[in-house]
Formats: structure tokens, sequence, C-alpha cells
């Protein structure tokens, strides 16, 4: 039974022990809600103000210390959450620190590589520049010297090869080294408007009745050998070759003969639809009917082409010193060709020869 202290409701033990339980049992409870430590609150206050004669005034103080005893753990984990946001806190910061100082210490490498990038630049174009320059200046030196040195060079050989052919001219050197040189560098015996005449092509000429000749003779006769060799040059001839090769090689040549090679040519050509010369003869410059010609006087005349035709046969252009042929073979008696033939004249080399050789200027130098 309770028993009463100076009008005090006096609690017994089973009652101090269920309600330490209670205040105990809230204070371990670390994971409950703010609600549940209310709902505690209010039964530990409901349970003393179930003591008989007791006033709530006069209990505050306990109620206060019992407050504080239930708000002790709360306050604690708050403390200990703020320090763990704190903590987390500073890390992120630290962190964000962190990533700034790493960001801009790439921003400083990557312009420090951009300054040394410009910084190369700027060397291998002063690099290029200075190179440019030397080689420019390197090269003008050499191109003013070796100009000069050309120049020098050409004055040297020219007046090494006047004196050259003064001493051949002077001396009339044959044989021996001079004579071998004079074959490598010709020595210009005779000038003309047609060519130069060397002065061993000049001695073969002073051969061949040259000292009997007058001094226009002499002039004549040497641009006339200028002439004709400068046609053998062309038609690949050698300079003595017969005269009748070049002459038919004159007359083929279009350079000289456009004219008459052309109408020889388109009289070939209307002979294809025809047997006989008789139609055309008109077109020529002179038609023979048969003529009769023995061997010899036939290869004179048309060459050996002719006998190969058979009776009947037109032979394709025959070339000759004069002009050209088309013959056709009418029969063969007693060794004697029957034929008949169209002729187209041309220019012919020695009416050439005498054209060109009127015109030329001549310049002996030799004696």
């Amino acid at each position: 039974m309770a028993k009463n202290l100076d009008g005090i409701k006096k609690l017994n033990p089973e009652e101090i022990n269920k309600n330490r339980k209670i205040v105990l049992s809230y204070i371990r409870e670390k994971a409950s809600a703010l609600t549940k430590e209310q709902k505690i609150t209010s039964q530990v206050a409901s349970v003393f103000n179930k003591v008989d004669g007791l006033k709530l005034g006069k209990i505050s103080g306990l109620k206060l210390k019992v407050n504080n005893i239930l708000e002790k753990p709360a306050l604690a984990r708050n403390n200990q959450m703020s320090k763990q946001k704190k903590i987390n806190f500073d890390k992120e910061r630290a962190e964000v620190e962190e990533t700034r100082k790493w960001h801009k210490k790439l921003r400083l490498e990557e312009q420090k590589k951009e300054e040394e990038k410009i910084k190369r630049r700027k060397a291998r174009k002063l690099f290029r520049r200075n190179l440019n320059n030397k080689l420019s200046e390197f090269f003008y030196i050499i191109k003013r010297n070796f100009v000069h040195g050309v120049l020098y060079l050409i004055t040297f050989l020219a007046i090494s090869y006047i004196v050259f052919c003064l001493l051949v001219l002077r001396f009339q050197i044959d044989g021996g080294i001079i004579e071998k040189m004079a074959r490598i560098l010709p020595v210009p015996a005779v000038v003309t408007s047609q060519g130069i005449i060397n002065y061993y092509d000049f001695r073969k000429i002073k051969n061949n009745n040259y000292i009997n000749l007058n001094l226009a003779e002499k002039k004549d006769s040497l641009a006339k050998w200028a002439i004709l060799k400068n046609l053998s040059g062309k038609y690949g001839l050698p300079v003595d070759s017969p005269g009748q090769a070049l002459a038919v090689a004159f007359v083929a040549d279009e350079d000289f003969n456009q004219v008459g090679l052309f109408r020889i040519k388109k009289i070939s050509e209307l002979l294809k639809n025809v047997e006989s010369l008789d139609p055309l003869g008109k077109y020529a410059d002179e038609y023979s009917d048969v003529t009769y010609y023995n061997s010899k006087g036939a290869a004179e005349k048309f060459g050996q082409a002719v006998f190969n035709l058979k009776a009947g046969q037109i032979s394709d252009i025959i070339l000759s010193d004069n002009g050209y042929y088309i013959a056709q073979i009418m029969d063969n008696k007693d060794s004697q060709l029957g034929i008949k033939y169209l002729f187209v004249g041309a220019k012919i080399l020695d009416q050439y020869i005498g054209e060109k050789s009127e015109k030329s200027k001549v310049f002996i130098l030799a004696n």
C-alpha cells in the first residue's frame, strides 16, 4: 500500500520500477522517431499526474529533468549528423577545390603548350626566312660569278678559236694533231649566204680546176658547191654523190615541186578508172603515142621500171631528173618496146642552183 508523506502520496517500488523502465526504454531506443519520444514523455507526464495530491506546477522541475534526459540522445544524433554533414560538405568542397585546381592546371598546361607551339612556329618561320635569305644571297653570288665565268670562258674560247683558225689558214697545216682538231672544229675558209665551207673541203674544191677560174667564177663555183652540200644533207646523200641521184631527189621534193607533184598525182588517180592514157593526154605537158625504144633508150628515159610491165599495163609515177612520167607498154617487136607515156615537167636541180647562186654572197678567207 502506498503511504502518504506530508500530504504527498508515496509511490511504491513497483510503480517506481515501472516508471523507470518506461524512461530507460525510451532512452535506449536509438532509432525511434521524435513522435515516439513525445509519446513516452506524455506517458511519463500522465503517470506523474496520477500521483495523488501532486500538482503539475510542483513537478515541473522533475518534468524538465526528464525532457533533458530524453533530448540528449536526439541532440547527440543531431550533432553527429551535423558533424557528418560537415565532414561530407568539407570533403565535397575539397573535391571541388581539387577539381578546380586540376582544371586550372590543365588550362595552364594547354596554354603553355600553345605558347610553345607559337614559339616553335615563329622559330621555324624565322629559320626559313633566314635560310631563304641566305640561299638567295648564295645563289645570287653563284649566278653572278657563274655569268661572269661563262662570259670569260666564252671570250677565251672565241679568242682561242680565232687564233686556231688563223694559224691553220695562214700556215696551211696538213696532217698531225692540228688537222684532227680542224676536223672537229671546222675552220671556215669560205663564208657564203648558203653556209660555210671549211678549210679541208675548200682544199678539195681547189683540186678541181679551181685555180684556173677568175674571181667571179670562183665565187659562183663555191656558192654552187655550198648549195649542193645543203641539198645532199637534206636528202641524206653524200656530198660527192652522182648528180643524177641528187637531181631525182630534188624533183621528188615537195618543197620545190609542189605543183608538178600535185598534177602528176591527180593524173595517176584518174588513170585508175581507165585502161588507156589517151583520155588524159590533154592534162599532161607532153603526151606521146606509141613510140618504140630499145632497151638502152627505154632505160635512160623511163628507168628500169618499164621492164616490169606487161602489155597494156600502166605504170606508177616514174621520177626522172627533169619531171614525172607515166608509161604504158603497148607491144614488143624485135626487142623494141612500144611505149605510150604522159609527162609533167618539174623544176630541175640546175635551174634551182642557178637561181640560188646568183643571189649568194661569197667571202673567201683562204688562198
